[in-house]
């Protein structure tokens, strides 16, 4: 915790829980508070139009997607591929319960 010595107006580590450092000087605890001005705050508006978003979606964009999300699909059937086999759920069930 940090504490400021009284005496000394120097700001130092203390590890007891007492008022009191090593030194033997008294302390006090500084808090420290956060706060916003709310007058400074302002709310700006965009403004677009549905036709804007699908026009900038519907060309290159939407097949990217479609390639990127195929390829994810992809790489976690590889990985999972061999967890989704009755044999492989078998075996775990039956280590698992001892049936």
């Amino acid at each position: 915790m940090l504490v400021e010595g009284k005496s000394s107006g120097v700001t130092k580590k203390c590890t007891s829980k007492s008022n009191m450092c090593n030194e033997g000087e008294h302390i006090s605890i500084i808090p420290k508070t956060l706060s916003f001005n709310e007058t400074k705050n302002k709310v700006h508006i965009m403004y677009a139009w549905q036709y804007a978003y699908r026009e900038a979606r519907r060309s290159n964009g939407e097949m990217a997607d479609r390639c990127r999300f195929q390829r994810r699909v992809q790489l976690v059937e590889e990985v999972l591929k061999k967890y989704l086999t009755v044999d492989y759920r078998q075996t775990v069930f039956t280590e698992r319960f001892k049936v």
